[in-house]
């Protein structure tokens, strides 16, 4: 009895079970932009006394970002130690909301532009790619964001 009742709740599962991978499978084609989102919230919310370890050991974030990133940081200490960059190169800037949302994507560029929730006129751009089926963050203020497109 308990044989004929298991190989009948087997029998209607592989379909379920093949629904569901099939969707997973097409959504895993589609960039998913709220990774944008997902990772500026995280990241001015952040009580890290070492950022660039933070930032170099996140999974959102493309190995170019974070290289680029250490650059960054590496240049402006070298010109000057005191103060460094003095200012957020992630967020372009000392003051930033404390959360964000999405406004607007570019899906043919990737470029996502983020704004405050509680300041909507602080817009910060950001560029999300899609590396081995996961979408990760690539750029974001002045990390590999060229000049023209920063907002």
């Amino acid at each position: 009895m308990i044989a004929l009742f298991a190989g009948c709740q087997s029998n209607t599962r592989p379909s379920e079970t093949d629904s569901k991978q099939s969707n997973v499978e097409e959504q895993s084609t589609e960039t998913d932009y709220q990774v944008a989102e997902r990772f500026l919230n995280e990241y001015v919310v952040l009580e890290s006394d070492d950022v660039e370890q933070w930032i170099q050991q996140h999974i959102l974030l493309t190995n170019s970002f974070k290289a680029t990133y250490l650059n960054i940081m590496e240049a402006a200490r070298k010109e000057d130690p005191e103060i460094g960059l003095g200012f957020d190169p992630i967020l372009n800037g000392q003051d930033f909301p404390s959360t964000f949302t999405i406004a607007d994507i570019d899906s043919t560029t990737g470029y996502v532009t983020l704004k405050g929730v509680e300041w909507a006129d602080f817009l910060l751009v950001v560029r999300v790619v899609k590396q081995n089926e996961t979408s990760l963050l690539d750029g974001a203020g002045i990390v590999n964001i060229p000049e023209e497109v920063r907002k």
